[in-house]
Parts: structure tokens; C-alpha cells; sequence
């Protein structure tokens, strides 16, 4: 008897966490997907800040990237 209910709790345990396990993929695929959409847009807008400073001052920006 308990040879042959153990490999079936073992399969219903194993299907319960793959299930779990892709739920916590997709939910943490989409979290970094919308981060780095976010960072990316943020970097986008901090670049075209930065040209805006280029057109201003070439020379102190050059300053500021060697710098870092």
C-alpha cells in the first residue's frame, strides 16, 4: 500500500509546485520586464537631459562622464 502511494503524492506534489513555480516565473518575468522598462525609460529621459546639459556645456559634461 504505501509503495504505491507514495509515487502519487510524489506526482501530485511535483505538479502542484511546477504549477506554482511557473505562476512565480510569469508574475516574475512580467515584474522585470515592467523594471526594466522603467529603467530604460528613465535612462532614456536622463540622456536626452544630458544632451540638453551638452549643448549648454560640452566642456563640464566631458568633465562630469570622465569622472565617473
Amino acid at each position: 500500500l504505501t509503495k504505491n502511494l507514495k509515487p502519487g503524492l510524489l506526482k501530485g506534489r511535483l505538479s502542484e509546485i511546477k504549477k506554482v513555480y511557473c505562476k512565480i516565473m510569469v508574475l516574475a518575468s512580467l515584474i522585470s520586464s515592467v523594471i526594466l522598462r522603467g529603467y530604460l525609460s528613465y535612462k532614456e529621459l536622463e540622456t536626452r537631459l544630458a544632451k540638453r546639459q551638452t549643448v549648454r556645456d560640452k566642456g563640464v559634461y566631458c568633465k562630469k562622464i570622465f569622472v565617473r
